[in-house]
């Protein structure tokens, strides 16, 4: 069936590499598979044996089983995205232990908007929250049936002043380039059922290339975190890669990407089972104020992850991923402006 959705990878000498590759000849079983990956394509113009695809062969694979990681092709969209979220949705359904990661989307997918409601809590990397760099943006927030939507690394100068007052709204959260160092990463992808990174998030510059757009960026540790905190996480199903011209990179940005790639493996493959998969009363709680409201901060000591509690509704709360320098801020009563919003 898969064999006729998606084009055959053509890279020589795949055997051994720790991928398994959808070729001419194979496809692989996806039954074991932890990692199903993909590439999305506008035209069959867009050849298959990319640069990309050579990157990730020629990456050690520290991998115990055959066929972990799965490589299924790619997938021509000419609708808009509206076949690949039903393709998408029924990848996460049929194969429910297996994450996918998908690159080259041009953040035009709108029909991927019933995939993203149904995961409910997002998280995006983009240098700027501006309709045209992130085209699907407006579909996103206006529906509002998402549980939480996070834009991080964030450029404030460019960002639109429309979307200025998506920052007091208690379902969103907005983190700048400069407050998004390694920890606040882990803390921004660790309930995100999707993770969007945008590859433009790069600093000009990082990778050689004069396609990213802006001097100031993420630089690579920033970048690896940002895959290995995203396959760490307890609860998150897809990862995506967005304004990646793949057929105009050159060898360094290719090596970026799959790098990327690995790193997301590797944080998949050293997950330990966390809230909220883990009842909350496995948590030590602890009373603390924040701004003379009474709440609770919750320590994991196996994974030494933080969360607080915070108001979800006229009437229930729910727990919001901290690090720990927000929760010493709270102990201490210093600034915590960031959560005055949740009352």
């Amino acid at each position: 069936m898969f064999e006729d959705i998606f084009l055959p990878i053509n890279i020589p000498y795949p055997e051994g590499r720790g991928i398994a590759w959808h070729s001419p000849e194979f496809f692989p079983e996806l039954e074991q598979a932890k990692l199903l990956i993909f590439r999305v394509a506008d035209t069959e113009r867009d050849f298959t044996d990319y640069p990309v695809c050579y990157a990730l062969r020629d990456l050690i694979w520290n991998i115990a089983g055959e066929n972990t990681v799965a490589h299924l092709g790619v997938y021509l969209d000419e609708d808009n995205g509206v076949g690949l979220g039903k393709l998408v949705d029924f990848l996460l359904k049929q194969y429910p232990e297996a994450r996918l990661l998908i690159y080259g989307l041009r953040g035009e997918e709108s029909g991927l908007i019933p995939v993203m409601n149904a995961l409910k809590h997002l998280t995006f990397f983009l240098p700027s929250i501006k309709t045209r760099d992130l085209p699907i943006l407006p579909e996103i927030i206006s529906g509002q049936k998402f549980e939480r939507i996070i834009f991080a690394g964030v450029q404030q100068y460019l960002v639109d002043a429309d979307y200025q007052k998506l920052a007091s709204y208690p379902k969103v959260d907005i983190w700048h380039l400069r407050d998004t160092d390694n920890e606040q990463i882990e803390v921004v992808t660790r309930h995100a059922r999707m993770v969007w990174a945008d590859y433009r998030i790069l600093a000009r510059g990082v990778t050689g290339s004069g396609y990213l757009p802006h001097a100031a960026g993420m630089d690579m540790s920033r970048w690896a975190a940002m895959f290995y905190y995203a396959g760490l996480s307890p609860v998150n199903r897809v990862m995506i890669l967005s304004h990646a011209r793949l057929e105009t990179f050159v060898p360094i940005d290719s090596e970026t990407l799959g790098i990327g790639i690995w790193h997301y493996f590797e944080g998949l493959k050293n997950k330990i089972k966390d809230y909220p998969l883990l009842p909350i009363q496995n948590l030590e709680k602890t009373e603390v104020y924040v701004h003379d409201y009474r709440t609770y901060l919750y320590h994991n000591p196996r994974t030494q992850r933080w969360w607080i509690e915070v108001p979800d509704s006229d009437e229930g709360t729910s727990l919001l991923p901290v690090s720990y320098r927000m929760v010493k801020a709270v102990s201490d009563g210093g600034n915590t402006d960031v959560l005055l919003k949740f009352w």
